[in-house]
């Protein structure tokens, strides 16, 4: 119990990202009962469409009746109204009900990490090895719900629900109350030498690279069921993705640190699109893990160096506007992008030949934004 009180940020996190891995399954959910590949990009975006407008709902109605409250009502709902997916047969009653948990489940991370990432400060605790804990919870659900899927997809179910239901008893032991305004001032004397531009380009590279990261989540259950893979191979295809990310969380405050969180975020950018030309060579389930793990060099890198940029660079008047952004582009625009487009690109030229593509367009961004950066450089030592 005292570990508990000690560490509850972990603790929270590895629920929360629990249940991100139970619903990056629900695409192979919907594979199964037969939709095409554009009716699950279209109910895949469901979710990050309606983020785009319930996150600054939830956040106010947070700041008045204290995200604590708020984070607890939308577990509780989410918990139960992903049934109503489940129960009821057809594409639009699935769109629907779909809609209606997604309305309560977008601000669960954003909520969770908010509250995290502050109590983390106040306690001045480093980020990247609480986030591992996120990563152990996505990839042991992940595996977990693979082995489940054999005896029904209820399961996905089943595991989604009861994780946004265990995720709350951790809330009560952080380390402030709601009322209370954390007192950081003093604590964060560091220079900030951030700038807004260099976080707008930043969070252009992460739009590329979460979208790419979007469309391998959502459609690489119909890789390898056209590869002829077995049901749970889905589950240890993510399973492998998230401990891919654990070396790098060790140290990743570090890295950003000594390479710079620009060359980080591109360097992701680059092995996103080779870790998606190299799953569709893979002929066995052994080659496909060991492409997916390239994972840990990819989305864990785009997201952590723009996610701390945005809280240890930016100047304090500059965060919330950040944040409002990323999470606008993090969990909005990026997998509206990759799974739409996704999902027309692959009825239009096959699975492997858009997978393909998609890697083939990553690299081609990381390399533009490598020669701005190389610009940029150049021109402020000639001025």
């Amino acid at each position: 119990m005292n570990f508990i009180k000690k560490y509850p940020e972990s603790f929270l996190i590895f629920f929360i990202y629990a249940s991100r891995a139970a619903k990056n399954l629900f695409s192979q959910y919907f594979d199964q009962t037969g939709f095409s590949a554009s009716q699950i990009g279209i109910l895949m975006a469901i979710l990050p469409v309606v983020t785009l407008f319930v996150n600054p709902l939830w956040f106010k109605m947070g700041e008045k009746y204290t995200e604590k409250k708020i984070y607890v009502v939308l577990a509780i709902m989410t918990a139960f109204t992903i049934w109503g997916v489940f129960i009821f047969e057809g594409f639009i009653s699935k769109l629907i009900f779909f809609s209606v948990a997604s309305f309560f489940y977008a601000s669960v991370i954003p909520l969770g990490e908010s509250r995290i990432i502050t109590s983390l400060k106040i306690k001045k605790r480093l980020y990247g090895r609480v986030r591992l804990w996120g990563t152990i919870g996505f990839g042991t659900t992940a595996v977990f719900i693979g082995m489940l899927v054999k005896t029904g997809f209820y399961n996905v179910f089943l595991v989604f629900s009861a994780v946004m239901l265990l995720s709350l008893p951790f809330l009560k032991h952080f380390s402030f109350t709601d009322t209370e305004k954390p007192k950081t001032e003093k604590q964060e004397e560091r220079v900030r030498k951030g700038t807004f531009s260099t976080f707008l380009l930043l969070t252009a590279g992460m739009f590329c690279g979460v979208t790419m990261n979007a469309f391998h989540n959502t459609f690489i259950p119909l890789l390898t069921r056209e590869k002829g893979f077995d049901v749970s191979s889905v589950g240890i295809v993510f399973m492998a993705m998230a401990f891919s990310e654990i070396p790098f969380l060790f140290f990743a405050d570090k890295i950003v640190k000594r390479l710079g969180y620009l060359p980080v975020l591109t360097a992701g950018i680059f092995f996103e699109g080779v870790r998606i030309i190299l799953v569709t060579l893979s002929s066995s389930l052994i080659m496909l893990i060991f492409s997916e793990f390239l994972h840990g060099l990819t989305y864990i890198l785009v997201y952590f160096s723009l996610f701390t940029y945005i809280h240890y660079e930016l100047p304090k008047d500059q965060i919330t506007r950040a944040q409002s952004i990323f999470w606008v582009v993090r969990s909005g625009l990026t997998y509206i992008t990759g799974s739409l487009l996704g999902g027309f690109l692959i009825d239009m030229i096959t699975t492997v030949t858009a997978f393909r593509t998609m890697g083939i367009l990553a690299l081609s961004v990381s390399v533009f934004i490598t020669l701005i950066s190389l610009f940029s450089r150049w021109k402020k030592r000639a001025a």
